[in-house]
């Protein structure tokens, strides 16, 4: 009787063995040290998908109380299995420490990529490349920090400069890009949030922006 493995187990032993080979292409340290868990994991596997994994299964048969002649095959396999377990748990010795010395590998690997990579952001920063350089860890605090003195200035000029940076993706400055800002201003400086920006200027205080929720936005007379 055959008793094919288990499509997860299957699968599991796949998708390391996908792993190991990703970590081989890295090269360096962290190539070599995952060539060695591959040697070290190889007989390993063939032993288990040869005595380990089949009789498992049987486990859905056995639960349900389906036993059959035909099953007895599986006594040669759990034999086997039941001899060679020492030396199995003795792989699983040598195999933690392949994968201790892969991790130690990979982090170095890892470490030594982080350290280009701050040095380039540096110097990109330094010769005006990018205008900021953030910590991934505090990336998010900051993009939330500068939405939120975005969303505070007013909102039809914030609009108007997003659909014109927008246009000048796309194309350079030219006389359609001109009449677009000369519109965008004209619009805005009809606004009860420029005349609001004005006052607060002039009274010297901090405006109060506040776009779409006046009444009758943006050209109303209402003075709320």
């Amino acid at each position: 009787m055959e008793f094919p493995i288990p499509e997860p187990l299957k699968a599991e032993h796949e998708a390391l063995h996908a792993e190991l080979a990703r970590a081989r292409d890295a090269g360096g340290r962290t190539g070599e040290a995952a060539k060695d868990v591959a040697k070290t994991l190889h007989p390993h596997f063939v032993r288990e998908e040869q005595i380990a994994m089949p009789p498992l299964a049987l486990l859905g048969a056995l639960a349900a109380d389906k036993i059959t002649p035909e099953m007895a095959d599986v006594l040669s396999m759990t034999d086997r299995l039941e001899a060679e377990l020492p030396h199995m748990l003795e792989q699983h010795g040598a195999i933690v420490a392949a994968l201790g010395r892969l991790e130690s590998a990979a982090r170095d690997q890892l470490a030594r990529i982080e350290e280009t990579v701050a040095r380039a952001a540096a110097e990109a920063e330094r010769i005006g490349l990018v205008d900021r350089v953030i910590p991934h860890d505090k990336l998010m605090d900051e993009v939330m920090t500068l939405a939120t003195r975005i969303a505070n200035n007013p909102y039809l000029s914030v609009r108007h400069a997003k659909q014109l940076v927008k246009f000048y993706w796309n194309a350079n400055r030219s006389d359609e890009g001109w009449r677009r800002e000369f519109e965008g201003i004209q619009e805005i400086t009809r606004t009860k949030d420029c005349h609001e920006g004005i006052r607060a200027f002039l009274e010297k205080r901090k405006p109060e922006f506040r776009g779409p929720y006046y009444d009758n936005w943006p050209f109303g007379d209402d003075d709320k």
